[in-house]
């Protein structure tokens, strides 16, 4: 069963440009139910809206006077399968087909997204092994309890940390 998002994505896939009463149609005969404008009008203009899902920023939405609303991709949106577009409207999900998926994929679409909402991965400085703090390069095997007293110190700071109320993820190399 497919929702009312989708739906309306199949029916803008067409590359039509289309009014919310086309719309309705399409979704109705699509279902085989009868839907009202009041259903579809909320999930469209989510649909329509980057800030709300990351399809909006390929949806155009245009406003003619004295007409309704009409709706319709932008030309290089189309060359996106369905379920791509879906991805992009639903946000949540292992391995979907994200924004900087679309945008690496296809990069003609790259000039209908804002720069800054693209994710680009951040930079951490990591410090090597000879600049680290208290780590030493002698081999711990041969001193009697410093494997123990390493733990002991890395978990004595794990606590302080919790205790002050901030999250961590941990990451553990164990080399033998």
């Amino acid at each position: 069963m497919k929702t009312k998002g989708e739906v309306i994505i199949e029916a803008l896939k067409s590359g039509d440009d289309l009014s919310l009463s086309e719309i309705v149609d399409y979704v109705s005969q699509s279902t085989g139910q009868q839907v009202r404008n009041t259903d579809l009008s909320p999930v469209l203009s989510k649909l329509s809206r980057p800030d709300k899902s990351d399809i909006g920023f390929f949806i155009q939405r245009r406003k003619k006077p004295k007409h309704p609303y009409r709706y319709k991709f932008v030309p290089e949106a189309l060359e996106m399968t369905t379920d791509e577009l879906i991805d992009l409207f639903r946000k949540i999900g292992k391995n979907r087909f994200t924004l900087e998926n679309a945008v690496e994929k296809y990069p003609g679409i790259k000039k209908y997204v804002k720069s800054n909402m693209l994710k680009t991965p951040k930079k951490t400085k990591t410090k090597t092994p000879e600049k680290a703090e208290g780590v030493q390069d002698k081999p711990l095997d041969n001193v009697p309890g410093a494997f123990d007293q390493e733990l002991n110190e890395a978990a004595e700071a794990l606590r302080e940390i919790l205790k002050q109320g901030l999250e961590i993820n941990v990451n553990v190399n164990i080399r033998l």
